[in-house]
């Protein structure tokens, strides 16, 4: 009786084994999983943040350039000059140097 007791003890465990076992390869295949989605959200955070970075290293340049050329070119003693100076300033400015301006910074920093 006992044997049977025993027989019956070792089949449970065996069993609870088995279980423990496939219950132990599901998660593992899930931390994998997870592990490799949270590779992606780094990765993708990272490049979000580079391109943020990036884009507003830029926009601080062509405002910087712009407040430049804005005070070289606009005489703001009195309201008819102003009014004179920023509309010439605004139909000669050159966007073109100025870009070329900003991208060459940007560039040698991602280099």
């Amino acid at each position: 009786m006992q044997q049977f007791f025993l027989a019956d003890y070792v089949k449970s465990l065996d069993s609870s084994i088995e279980k423990n076992e496939e219950e132990l390869s599901k998660l593992q295949t899930q931390f994998a999983a997870l592990e490799m989605i949270l590779q992606q959200y780094e990765n993708f955070s990272f490049d979000s943040q580079t391109s943020s970075v990036i884009q507003l290293k830029m926009l601080q340049n062509f405002l910087d350039k712009c407040f430049e050329s804005f005070l070289a070119n606009v005489d703001v003693s009195n309201y008819k000059s102003l009014t004179n100076s920023l509309l010439m300033w605004i139909e000669r400015i050159d966007f073109q140097n100025m870009s070329d301006a900003l991208l060459m910074p940007v560039y040698k920093q991602m280099k």
